[in-house]
């Protein structure tokens, strides 16, 4: 299977190597009565294939939601307001759940009481016998026997007191878990950029009802562009007013991409830099660098004619005015220029028709 594998990749190789280096006649280029055109040199330097998005600076904000269903008894932030997180922000009623709670907390104080009177009363009469089976002529086998069934009746009195206390505590701790749902906190540290709670309404579980813009989120926000720009390996930078930052694309998971792929918004996020003060809304551009060429040989795009889209071509080299054909091999193109990878050297002129 490993040399079928590495036969198929020959013979793709040898395909495209004669595809770009195939003696195909030069096509006869012949310029019209006072055709105008123009030359270019080819030239040596640092060339970008880069493609420009419009963005914006946003913020990461993060939702309060009620823990509980209820009323709101309670709103405790203003728009605009600073937060820390853990601050409580809403307040669902707690009166009916409070009301549980404390009868809970008083049926246990009276079971309590109860059970502990009833061992109290058995203990006592424990203690009698003990005393009848110390004095002369006592019957200690029939004291031994009743002391028998009153240990049993203590022990009884135990596991019953055991078991109901329990019951009843589990009660209390799920009661005392209800009434602190019932309390909406601040999710971070940010200001309150959205208050959706109002006193006297209604609130499910689940509901979003206080929205914090989250201290120090900042990031810039991709407007254009398609889904898999939220993926890309290009060198990105952010050009806000006339100074450019480079910004790090922020990655999604595996599972958090195809989540947005399926809901179909893949916005493609950039962390700014440290300290760069910015003004959440701003507008931006984002800059990304798909390709990048150092001390490579380029010249205008038009002076390229292609071949299928193999990297290779033709172009015509200007010797004593006259137009010699000459087939060239490149790495990538961008909106203006061609990089030269073979077939011509620094300095030398080629053709450029002009466009009519």
């Amino acid at each position: 299977m490993k040399k079928a594998k590495q036969a198929i990749a020959l013979f793709v190789a040898m395909l495209l190597l004669c595809a770009c280096s195939a003696k195909i006649a030069p096509p006869e280029l012949k310029d019209a009565v006072r055709a105008q055109y123009d030359t270019a040199k080819v030239l040596r330097g640092d060339v970008q294939s880069m493609s420009v998005y419009g963005a914006g600076i946003s913020k990461e904000y993060i939702s309060a939601c009620a823990a509980s269903s209820g009323v709101v008894q309670q709103v405790h932030v203003r728009l605009g307001e600073e937060v820390a997180e853990g601050d409580l922000v809403v307040q669902i009623d707690t009166d009916r759940l409070q009301a549980r709670l404390d009868s809970l907390n008083e049926q246990l104080v009276q079971l309590t009481a109860r059970y502990e009177q009833q061992l109290a009363s058995v203990n006592a009469q424990l203690q009698i016998l003990s005393l009848q089976k110390s004095q002369s002529g006592a019957d200690t086998q029939l004291l031994a026997l009743e002391e028998e069934k009153l240990q049993a009746k203590v022990a009884y009195l135990e596991g019953c007191l055991s078991e109901h206390a329990g019951q009843l505590q589990r009660a209390i701790a799920e009661a005392e878990q209800a009434v602190q749902l019932s309390y909406v906190y601040a999710p971070c540290d940010g200001i309150v950029a959205g208050v959706d709670a109002r006193a006297g309404r209604y609130a499910a579980n689940g509901t979003a009802l206080v929205r914090v813009a989250k201290t120090g989120s900042e990031y810039l926000l991709c407007t254009e562009g398609n889904s898999m720009l939220a993926r890309t390996k290009g060198t990105c930078s952010m050009q806000l007013g006339d100074t450019v930052y480079p910004v790090e694309l922020i990655e999604y998971t595996n599972e958090e991409f195809m989540a947005a792929m399926l809901a179909n918004n893949v916005p493609a996020r950039f962390r700014l830099p440290d300290g760069l003060d910015v003004q959440v809304g701003s507008s931006a551009q984002l800059r990304v660098v798909e390709r990048e060429a150092k001390d490579a040989l380029y010249l205008p795009k038009g002076a390229v004619f292609d071949r299928a889209g193999l990297n290779c071509g033709y172009v015509y080299r200007m010797i004593d005015g006259e137009k010699i054909y000459t087939e060239v091999t490149y790495a990538f193109q961008t909106a203006s220029w061609v990089v030269i990878s073979s077939g011509l050297e620094e300095g030398e002129v080629v053709y450029v028709p002009q466009s009519s």
